[in-house]
């Protein structure tokens, strides 16, 4: 199963929450573990802008056993007001740190989300690398190991650091827009607040998209240390073979290049591009992904990148996918901590999408006896989740390529429709929202055929050619967005299309209408693709 993540979450954790003022700035250490002693240093010379409430921090240590280490770092770096760069040759050896992590902070540097502060650790040629346009420090940018007194080179970054707090906190916030302002000719102040859209219809907090140069994420709920971001979760809900982790290779390869008809393109960490290309080259090889163990968990990141006219990229949604085993949902676990930690994704994502394995489908349509599993088991445990979570939902069915030749999406609507408890979810879920039953295939068709013991295999001398791959992001950003925020159309014609992209609002703006035009044409194509 695949858990499309994109966070909104606690950014620290621990009772000591409590003493700290909701308008404390938020830091976050990258740096190499091999600087750990020097990290801690630091953040002892820190600690009296923590006790007096004005900071909180997280580094990877304050991670705790059974979280997700990537997904973890990556959370806390998206809505961190300062970034602190240790720097040293261990940072710059490290690839996480170096093409990750500093790429990802001077990204939000330069879009003002947050400040990034190199702190020199140990001497390193820092200033031939994209880091030599920022202030760095301590004074004089001398490297903290070669100072007679640390305790002096460690002071003077902090009294530095509290002077650039003392300068955020100065910046006046955009005030709170209710529900009846109109969003045109709002104007920003520096540092202007950025809401997290309402994913259900305003349920939550309604988004607000201010005009202006600059964004910055603002605290919106009145626990400490929680802040609203531009992510979402989506949980992609399957049975084993459903062809899950096929499925997300294949869209990130159709999405890692920027496409003609595309506004955007997914951009990954280095280790797990890698591993992405591997697994696509295996299937395009006819080697299906293994599928994923009950015990085993990994989550893929991305982040959704725009360019302007100008060359300059925006990021405007980040993602991960949490990939585990399909039986996790048909299955009993007898680790009932693991379980519970399981059903608890449900209740924090924003979206369900149900896979439909296409080739239980077929047999389905050809009424075996091997549906029936499909029918009780697997269907059953999917609408259970789905209705409980109470959320957005749509149906997608995966190896479209194995059905299209026999059968229409409307032969298939109508099959589904008569289970009982299909129907009775579609209709009680379109009393709110609507809800889509969409075809898409990771090959195409004409790549694989189905053999007589059940097996896939690959059409010798055939590739890929995957079919609406991209709905699966789609059919969410764009749900999400036009459902949350009309503000988010209200601007002229003359700002209309790839050249109006300058703010990080604009390129929200280019990929939802990529994603509207990708939808129109589906539901051009398969009319009966939405459930009335």
């Amino acid at each position: 199963m695949l858990l499309f993540a994109l966070h909104n979450k606690n950014m620290r954790n621990g009772d000591q929450e409590e003493h700290h003022s909701k308008n404390s700035i938020h830091i976050f250490y990258a740096y190499a573990h091999e600087d750990e002693a020097l990290r801690k240093a630091l953040e002892t010379h820190l600690s009296a802008l923590k006790h007096q409430g004005l900071i909180t921090d997280w580094f990877d240590r304050n991670i705790t056993a059974g979280e997700q280490w990537i997904t973890q770092t990556q959370t806390h770096l998206q809505v961190a007001d300062i970034i602190l760069l240790l720097i040293s040759p261990s940072f710059f050896a490290s690839e996480y740190c170096s093409s990750f992590e500093m790429k990802q902070a001077i990204q939000r540097h330069e879009e003002q989300y947050a400040r990034v502060i190199p702190i020199i650790l140990r001497p390193v040629d820092w200033k031939h690398t994209i880091l030599s346009h920022l202030q760095a420090l301590p004074e004089n940018a001398k490297p903290i190991t070669q100072w007679r007194n640390r305790d002096h080179a460690f002071l003077s970054v902090a009294t530095s650091i509290r002077k650039i707090i003392e300068d955020i906190q100065k910046k006046p916030a955009f005030p709170s827009l209710s529900s009846s302002s109109s969003f045109a000719g709002e104007k920003t102040q520096q540092y202007a607040s950025f809401r997290s859209f309402s994913p259900f219809f305003m349920q939550q907090h309604v988004a607000e998209l201010v005009e202006g140069e600059a964004f910055q994420q603002k605290k919106v709920s009145s626990e400490i240390g929680k802040k609203a971001t531009d992510t979402y979760k989506i949980i992609l809900l399957g049975a084993s073979g459903a062809g899950k982790t096929t499925l997300l290779s294949s869209m990130y390869n159709a999405l890692a290049v920027q496409r003609p008809n595309t506004s955007f393109f997914l951009e990954t960490t280095p280790d797990q591009r890698k591993k992405l290309n591997a697994m696509y080259y295996g299937i395009v090889s006819g080697q299906w992904p293994p599928g994923t163990q009950v015990s085993e968990t990994e989550e893929w990141h991305f982040t959704c990148r725009v360019r302007s006219p100008g060359k300059r990229i925006y990021s405007p949604f980040h993602c991960s996918y949490l990939d585990y085993a399909g039986g996790r949902i048909t299955e009993r676990m007898e680790d009932m901590a693991v379980a519970d930690n399981f059903e608890q994704q449900f209740a924090q994502s924003h979206a369900l999408l149900g896979l439909l394995d296409g080739q239980k489908l077929l047999a389905l349509m050809q009424k075996k006896q091997e549906a029936d599993h499909f029918i009780y088991i697997e269907l059953q445990n999917m609408l259970q989740i789905m209705q409980n979570g109470g959320k957005l939902a749509h149906f997608f069915i995966t190896k479209w390529d194995l059905l299209q030749a026999k059968y229409s999406l409307q032969d298939i609507r109508d099959r589904l429709l008569q289970i009982d408890e299909f129907n009775h979810f579609v209709r009680n879920q379109s009393n709110s929202y609507c809800v889509r039953l969409i075809p898409v295939s990771a090959v195409g068709a004409g790549f694989a055929e189905l053999q007589g013991d059940g097996s896939i295999r690959k059409v010798s001398g055939s590739y890929p050619k995957p079919f609406h791959i991209d709905l699966p992001l789609c059919c969410i950003w764009s749900d999400l967005f036009h459902a949350g925020s009309q503000s988010l159309w209200a601007y002229s014609e003359q700002e209309r299309g790839l050249g109006a992209i300058h703010d990080k609002k604009t390129a929200q703006r280019a990929v939802i209408q990529s994603c509207l035009q990708s939808m129109h044409t589906l539901e051009e194509a398969f009319p009966v693709s939405r459930f009335l």
